[in-house]
């Protein structure tokens, strides 16, 4: 029986073939034409090393491959998010994903250059994003209603308003709507076209409510070139802003709360159920 030494030589091809093209392209070009004896970011150790020889202590080196379990992965998880906090230094979840992902390709190594591992199967990742709860947070008529009227108290929220109203009517992404032109609306055929730069592609809605508040926006800015011509963050702070104000819990990784992209949800989940479409005068 053959112990963590396959699984080691699998850290070691999965390195070679990972560490090579960083060391030409970012040690070598960037890092060590920059060092100096007080460069802090300078890491004798690769990342990827560093995050399997952690794995090999939480494991054990001396364990088989083949007993390794889905339960271990979730511990390993855990671990990883003490660790931050114990450095003071929270870890995302996509950092965690990325080294559990490199433990995996070792270990994938392993099965497929040991024959006694054949039949083994690598357990999948717990926090592919298949697994990780899905967010479904849609807006009520009331909570809709609440915040449109705290962003109408003050004019110079108008922009925030004016976003708040358009997401909802189209259901599009945040960068989709900041990023529109005049011309890409169309009062008379009550169309509004949205480019998305996740999918790199047009699409024409048909949103007459929309285009009609696009309309009458671009009366009064006529000099303007897109239609928005504030931030993201500074909408996100006033939606935030105006949500706690009237009791409307917000935040992504809150509890029970909204955020911008949640409009889009809202607007869909209306659809989907026959709805009629958000109208303001």
């Amino acid at each position: 029986m053959f112990a963590l030494l396959f699984f080691l030589r699998g850290c070691r091809w999965f390195l070679q073939t990972k560490t090579q093209a960083v060391n030409v392209k970012v040690a070598k070009a960037n890092l060590a034409a920059n060092r100096t004896d007080e460069s802090k970011y300078w890491r004798n150790m690769p990342g990827h090393l560093r995050t399997l020889q952690r794995w090999g202590e939480f494991a054990g080196l001396e364990r088989h491959v083949g007993t390794i379990q889905a339960d271990d992965f979730v511990f390993w998880v855990a671990a990883e998010m003490e660790r931050g906090k114990d450095n003071r230094r929270a870890l995302k979840k996509a950092t965690v994903r990325r080294g559990l992902n490199t433990i995996r390709a070792a270990l994938n190594h392993a099965v497929q250059t040991c024959s006694d591992l054949r039949t083994y199967k690598v357990p999948r990742s717990p926090l592919t994003k298949k697994s990780e709860e899905e967010r479904d947070r849609v807006l009520s008529d009331e909570e809709i209603s609440k915040i449109s009227d705290a962003l109408a108290i003050n004019n110079e929220l108008a922009d925030a308003l004016f976003f708040f109203q358009i997401a909802l009517i189209t259901a599009g992404r945040m960068a989709e709507i900041l990023r529109m032109k005049w011309e890409e609306s169309s009062e008379r055929f009550g169309t509004v076209k949205l480019y998305s730069s996740k999918t790199q592609k047009w699409r024409t809605i048909k949103a007459p409510a929309a285009a009609a508040l696009i309309a009458k926006r671009r009366q009064k800015e006529k000099t303007a070139p897109t239609v928005f011509g504030c931030p993201d963050h500074w909408i996100r702070g006033v939606l935030q802003t105006a949500s706690e104000s009237v009791g409307v819990i917000y935040g992504q990784q809150v509890p029970g709360g909204w955020c911008p992209h949640d409009l889009r949800h809202t607007c869909l989940t209306n659809l989907a159920f026959g709805w009629c479409a958000f109208e303001w005068d």
